[in-house]
């Protein structure tokens, strides 16, 4: 699906500028949606107007809404920072045009470690739903724990070269991009681990405390940035947005220590075990390229 994603909306931009832009994007959600509904069908098989009202309505009610809800309110909690920088630099002049283009690449850069926990979640729901409470324990544990380190070490690496990075991509005028990188950098390695308890607790039946905590800290989040902004400009609403996420991690960990009692030394301290796992890929990947050498 990016090939179409990509061709379309650029193909009617350039004929029909902005508006061609739109309409590209709304033909592929709607060519996306409908797919996704062909290949349901290969596995699933239901009618369109055989679907039982009844548990539908109960379904929303108890999962829906609060799902939707806590979607929105993540999707808003991105955006937050943008839209108080964005004011800023029409009312008041406290940042300027620059500074916004540099608090993006910033962000879409780092929020590239988020494809680690967001892989690992994705795997992670359906045994969530399908194990028993004692199985669904152990794998959320040892999820949070490589979830953790991997993003440790990815986001440290990034940490280590962000500045050179900037520079080769985007010039002389973006390198101070790095300082509102550094700022976020806590935060998503808190929100990294925080997705794979929110992961727990949606598999669990549990997602009213996503609906609830991610209402919460989209609007401290909002509070924060129109706090923080006019006393450091870009820096200060990437602390705002990491302090966000470090509150909405513990907010998760709250959650499923209440739930499912899940040990803290359990969630984020590595074991041997784990260990174990990277030192048997290491070694099948050097045998696998000494034997390759050898033949």
């Amino acid at each position: 699906s990016l090939i179409p994603f990509l061709k379309v909306p650029f193909g009617i931009g350039q004929i029909l500028g902005l508006r061609g832009i739109t309409y590209g994007h709304i033909m592929m959600t709607v060519f996306m949606a409908v797919t996704s509904l062909i290949l349901i069908s290969f596995f699933i098989k239901w009618k369109l107007f055989s679907i039982d009202l009844e548990y539908f309505t109960k379904g929303l009610k108890s999962i829906g809404f609060y799902a939707f809800g806590a979607a929105t309110a993540t999707f808003l909690f991105f955006k937050v920072a943008v839209m108080v920088i964005t004011y800023y630099i029409a009312y008041t002049g406290i940042v300027s045009d620059a500074d916004l283009g540099r608090y993006s690449q910033a962000t879409q850069i780092i929020e590239k470690v988020l494809i680690i926990p967001g892989s690992i979640a994705f795997a992670l729901l359906p045994k969530v739903t399908s194990k028993s409470p004692e199985d669904v324990k152990i794998l959320t544990a040892k999820s949070a724990r490589h979830t953790l380190l991997l993003t440790l070490v990815s986001m440290g690496v990034l940490s280590i070269f962000i500045r050179p990075v900037f520079l080769a991509l985007y010039g002389e005028d973006f390198v101070d991009a790095c300082y509102p990188f550094w700022a976020l950098a806590p935060g998503i390695i808190f929100y990294a681990v925080g997705r794979i308890f929110g992961t727990n607790l949606l598999g669990t039946g549990k997602v009213f405390y996503a609906f609830y905590f991610s209402i919460f800290t989209l609007i401290l989040n909002l509070v924060l940035n129109i706090l923080w902004v006019p006393k450091w400009g870009i820096t200060g609403s990437a602390y705002a947005t990491s302090s966000a996420y470090i509150i909405h991690t513990m907010l998760f960990y709250w959650a499923i220590n209440r739930e499912s009692k899940i040990p803290f030394r359990e969630l984020l301290v590595f074991k041997k075990e784990d260990w174990e796992v990277y030192s048997r890929g290491f070694i099948g990947i050097f045998s696998k390229g000494k034997d390759q050498n050898g033949a």
